[in-house]
């Protein structure tokens, strides 16, 4: 805990006042302590109450893979937000075919019809990275060698993204909520 209050303590925002950096530093004290608590508690707890959380993280990640896309396709002559609105869509068929995985796989169990949603569960799963290389493939007019060659980068280059983002996005919470 001293560690943490040690960071806390160092913590400094350039463009405010003392005064209000002394209040934000309480406020990430208290938050930290309160959230350690938490934590020690209850682990598994802690880290599903931060998934309330995700769709916030989503939305802020979004605009990370449309630059990661403008960056592999910089001569594609496409503006960013081109880019963002393709993201946008992708991340709108992402979400749906989780659910509708998630909820076939509330039925999986079932007797009668298990095996047949174990195969649709895994059509699904299929068709998300289908839909997503088609999507790339379409959208910016490139042969099918060239959109694997981007679309496996993007998919490594956003993973990385994405892990260092939920690092970052997890000691935000951890201060601030």
């Amino acid at each position: 805990m001293e560690q943490i209050l040690e960071v806390v303590d160092s913590f400094s925002v350039p463009f405010i006042s003392d005064a209000a950096n002394a209040n934000l530093r309480r406020y990430m004290a208290s938050h930290a302590a309160s959230n350690l608590n938490d934590f020690q508690a209850d682990a598994s707890g802690y880290f599903l109450g931060l998934l309330d959380y995700i769709t916030v993280f989503i939305l802020l990640m979004m605009p990370m893979l449309a630059l990661v896309q403008k960056l592999l396709y910089l001569r594609s002559r496409r503006f960013y937000i081109e880019h963002l609105i393709l993201t946008l869509h992708n991340h709108s068929f992402l979400l749906l075919a989780i659910f509708l995985a998630l909820t076939i796989g509330l039925f999986e169990d079932s007797a009668i019809i298990g095996s047949l949603l174990a195969l649709l569960g895994t059509a699904i799963n299929i068709w998300i990275v289908v839909y997503l290389f088609l999507s790339l493939r379409n959208f910016f007019e490139q042969g099918y060698a060239i959109t694997i060659t981007k679309f496996i980068l993007m998919a490594i280059i956003y993973s990385i993204v994405t892990a260092l983002g939920v690092f970052f996005f997890a000691i935000v919470l951890f201060f601030l909520f």
